[in-house]
């Protein structure tokens, strides 16, 4: 099931298992899967309770405005200055999905009624009736905003397309916490400078910036006077670049410049580590992380909150600097 060391999830294995009966997992809306949970409401005010489970599906765009409506509450047209959107689908931007074609999958037919896991597919069996489901799908899948179908992976074949911020460059310092990685700068994930100018003690340690968390991220850091900077690539791969020798005690520029081969997801990157213009440290990532480090870690600087991109100081976390950032400016090249 994992710990403290790897990312909040579970092994795909586990995930199979705990979805039996069922085929797949929640990942892969075909099958039940992950899907079909059980859900239980009690509002003694308002329901009269009976004891007649109901089988029927449900969505949060059905439970909702039915909650506003019997509550006799009004949707809010904005939250913390974001104005909501009318209920309804999620717009993808999509204008397609490289050569994959939905049309040519295979289509799969289960009589729920009679197979609950879904374990007999009825499709060959019976094309007729899966026609005519076809073109119930086609139909509510137009109505209700669904195609283009298989979206949900257009920013692995398109990462420029993710949700990002607009600036080209910032000027952060030691305040700097916690900052969502979708508002942070695209580190390790386009090429980009990160200069720091920083008063250093004397074997220093501490993490000077940090992007991500254990699952995937980056980080900048000093381990008894080495400047050491990791990239942890999905901990599939962890790429590291560890200064030679000590950096002195007192003040210096350090400077990460990373440059990515293109603009291909899982294009390679070099890093290189520069200190008052000298080069002492550099390392090649085989590939990238094209869209996202994670959905909930943050970019914090001379600390590593949250889980630890690294572990190498995953005992000594957060592993706050023990020197002083006096200026971390990003630039996107």
């Amino acid at each position: 099931m994992g710990g403290p060391k790897t990312d909040s999830a579970y092994h795909a294995g586990w995930a199979w298992a705990g979805n039996t009966p069922f085929q797949y997992t929640k990942l892969i809306a075909s099958h039940f899967g992950g899907t079909r949970n059980p859900m239980v409401i009690s509002w003694p005010k308002g329901i009269k309770p009976d004891k007649m489970p109901r089988a029927q599906f449900h969505h949060v765009n059905d439970i909702a405005p039915t909650i506003y409506d019997s509550t006799a509450s009004n949707r809010p047209g904005r939250v913390a200055g974001r104005h909501l959107r009318p209920f309804g689908p999620l717009a993808t931007g999509a204008p397609g999905l490289a050569s994959w074609d939905s049309a040519k999958d295979k289509w799969e037919l289960y009589n729920l009624n009679a197979d609950f896991s879904e374990a007999e597919d009825l499709a060959a069996r019976e094309p007729q009736r899966l026609a005519q489901l076809q073109k119930i799908f086609d139909q509510q899948a137009v109505a209700n905003k669904v195609y283009p179908l298989g979206a949900g992976i257009w920013l692995r074949l398109h990462p420029e397309d993710r949700i990002k911020s607009p600036y080209r460059s910032w000027q952060f310092d030691a305040t700097t916490t916690r900052m969502p990685e979708f508002t942070a700068p695209g580190l390790g994930r386009e090429s980009s400078t990160v200069s720091i100018g920083a008063d250093l003690k004397e074997n220093g340690s501490g993490v000077l910036y940090a992007l991500g968390g254990s699952e995937s991220g980056l980080s900048l850091y000093q381990d008894q006077g080495q400047l050491v900077y990791e990239y942890n690539m999905m901990i599939i791969e962890r790429y590291t670049a560890r200064s030679k020798n000590k950096i002195p005690a007192g003040r210096h520029r350090i400077d990460v410049t990373t440059t990515l081969a293109s603009a291909q997801p899982l294009s390679p990157a070099l890093m290189v580590l520069n200190v008052d213009g000298q080069v002492v440290a550099r390392t090649t990532a085989a590939r990238t992380v094209p869209a996202a480090f994670s959905a909930s870690e943050t970019f914090d600087v001379g600390v590593d909150l949250g889980s630890t991109v690294s572990l190498e100081y995953f005992e000594r976390r957060p592993f706050r600097f023990d020197g002083m950032i006096n200026s971390l400016v990003v630039k996107m090249n």
